[in-house]
């Protein structure tokens, strides 16, 4: 059996579905053989990470990438690395790759069935497909298609959307926006949680999070986290102008952590995205918030994040929408408080046990709730050890062999 695989957002490995693509590869390629002289074509292959099994089948995965990757996979793992001539990293050599590309590099390798790993515009005829779909942003979020390249691609995409053979998704939210959006069938789509890089699950030494500290200039303690991106949907704003009527209404009662925001923050995207600069300094003149209080940690490297959920008083996670909501299982298993915004997905990950739930896009309420966190130790302490034992339910290992088991059924 072929199995081939789109992997090519493995190249981007801070966007969700870049760390979603790498965990899933990595995870798979643990999936030894029993014997490990492996020769390819003659032993059946078994997953020994879990309880499936390839009964009765050989199985080889065919790993389709736009950049190579070092990474050493098993003897029944085969890369393809290709690009299109046209090397400018837009929607057109997207669509080149999945569209066109790809297709013809399946059906010469003789795959049996096929996984993509994010939505695209990838049709196949003959091969079987499960298409892995996120989320339905662009179609919650209209005004983020806001030119003609993106209208054809995504209109692309929703056409393969239809026509793939089953969809995945991550959460039970993303399923209903599928229902409702593509008209695809409750029978046709998969349910299957993802979870977050091993990295979070790890404790750190003192000496190394104190290095990380202090090369941010951060107390431990003494901050609000939050970590994303600042498109609109994911509500900094909200979070602003919360921490603003925060300080105004108990500065003078308790000391306020400062509030540290992490990501990369491109001003030529405004408005699509938040102007943070410009946003910081209306609050502090509305509310009278100490500009010094805002700190602005801008690209943060992975190896750096667990230190910063470890040690914030809380993060804060204010998204108006998501399709499964990985900071907030970020700081699940960081032991970090965490205050979420009601809506989408969200609440399946974040309730009232294991979090402090506010509004949907209030304001208030949302500084309410961090008044809330940094306030009352006892619950605080209650809500994140809650966190924690519910994010064991998420592990990689369910994923992929989820994944197998449809991949080995679709029809």
């Amino acid at each position: 059996m072929k199995i081939g695989i789109n992997a090519s957002f493995v190249r981007k490995p801070d966007a969700g579905m870049g760390r979603v693509s790498a965990n899933f590869l990595q995870k798979l390629a643990e999936t030894r053989v029993k014997s490990p002289s492996l020769k390819r074509g003659k032993q059946k292959l078994k997953v020994e990470s879990s309880n499936f099994q390839f009964p009765n089948k050989e199985v080889e995965f065919f790993v389709y990438l736009e950049e190579d990757i070092d990474w050493d996979l098993p003897e029944n793992f085969h890369k393809r690395v290709f690009q299109p001539p046209y090397h400018r990293d837009d929607l057109i050599r997207k669509i080149w790759w999945e569209k066109f590309l790809l297709p013809k590099k399946v059906k010469k390798d003789g795959c049996d069935v096929f996984l993509s790993l994010y939505q695209c515009p990838t049709v196949f005829k003959g091969v079987p497909h499960i298409m892995l779909v996120h989320d339905a942003i662009w179609k919650i979020f209209p005004n983020y298609i806001n030119n003609s390249r993106k209208r054809l691609y995504y209109k692309k995409v929703e056409k393969a959307i239809g026509k793939a053979d089953k969809v995945m998704t991550i959460s039970e939210s993303s399923k209903k926006d599928i229902q409702k959006f593509f008209g695809r069938k409750e029978k046709d789509i998969i349910v299957n949680p993802i979870d977050c890089d091993p990295v979070f699950k790890k404790s750190l030494d003192q000496e190394t999070k104190e290095k990380v500290l202090n090369g941010f200039e951060l107390e431990s303690g003494g901050y609000i986290f939050y970590v994303g991106g600042f498109d609109t949907r994911k509500n900094v704003e909200g979070l602003l102008r919360a921490y603003g009527m925060l300080w105004r209404k108990y500065s003078g009662k308790m000391k306020i952590p400062k509030l540290a925001i992490a990501g990369k923050f491109n001003p030529g995207l405004v408005p699509l995205i938040t102007d943070l600069p410009g946003e910081i300094e209306q609050v502090c003149q509305e509310f009278s918030a100490p500009k010094e209080n805002f700190i602005q940690l801008g690209f943060v490297e992975q190896a750096d994040l667990p230190t910063l959920y470890q040690e914030a008083k809380a993060f804060c996670f204010p998204s108006l929408y998501e399709g499964f909501g990985l900071p907030v299982l970020e700081a699940f298993n960081s032991g970090c408080p965490a205050v979420v915004s009601e809506n989408s997905s969200l609440g399946e990950i974040a309730n009232r046990q294991n979090a402090f739930i506010f509004e949907n896009g209030s304001d208030e309420d949302l500084a309410e709730k961090l008044y809330e966190c940094l306030k009352k130790d006892k619950k605080r302490k209650e809500k994140t050890e809650k966190a924690r034992k519910d994010a064991e339910k998420y592990s990689w290992e369910g994923f992929v062999e989820n994944s197998l088991k449809e991949l080995t059924s679709v029809k």
